[in-house]
């Protein structure tokens, strides 16, 4: 204990931020946001339809203005080829700018892709979001990007790797929809 001190900001040195918003009062920048909901309501269209909003820009459907930039997709329950791609080409996509996630591959030793897990790859994903210039994340379900140590069932374990996820999107600026 004797060389660990805590990390302390007095809150007269804190300076008041607006918060900027990705789509104003739906999606943050540089904050998580949970889309939640019964299970078989189409929650998956939602965040399909906004990767592909935020690839072309235009407006969004209460009059804002959508920037145009990349969106990243993790997507563990739908098939890239059978639903994600169909649902953006509907949606009116530019293919380009929505990247889909599929593992991690380590380029020294194998190109067998692994599992992404937010306990370990967080640093992987803040590169990919500053080299594309993401404005989106979309993790769907969440749950499936923990990691293998994650006790899901307690707290404590959950909020640990979300709160790493919090401080890249605030790092960062992107909005993340989990």
């Amino acid at each position: 204990i004797r060389n660990l001190r805590l990390d302390i900001v007095r809150m007269s040195d804190v300076q008041i931020e607006p918060i900027h918003w990705l789509w104003r009062g739906r999606l943050a920048r540089g904050k998580l946001t949970l889309l939640m909901g019964d299970p078989g309501l189409g929650k998956s269209l939602i965040p399909h339809w906004l990767a592909a909003r935020m690839s072309t820009g235009g407006e969004w459907p209460d009059g804002g203005t959508c920037e145009r930039s990349a969106a990243i997709v993790f997507t563990i329950e739908d098939a890239l080829a059978d639903t994600v791609k169909p649902r953006l080409v509907a949606a009116g996509a530019n293919m380009d700018r929505v990247i889909a996630v599929r593992g991690v591959v380590n380029q020294k030793a194998s190109l067998d892709a692994r599992m992404f897990a937010l306990e370990e790859h967080v640093a992987l994903l803040e590169e990919l979001v500053v080299d594309e210039g993401a404005s989106l994340v979309v993790m769907d379900p969440v749950s499936s990007y923990l990691g293998a140590n994650v006790n899901t069932h307690k707290e404590t374990d959950v909020r640990r790797v979300l709160g790493t996820l919090g401080q890249m999107a605030e790092r960062t600026g992107v909005a993340v929809l989990m």
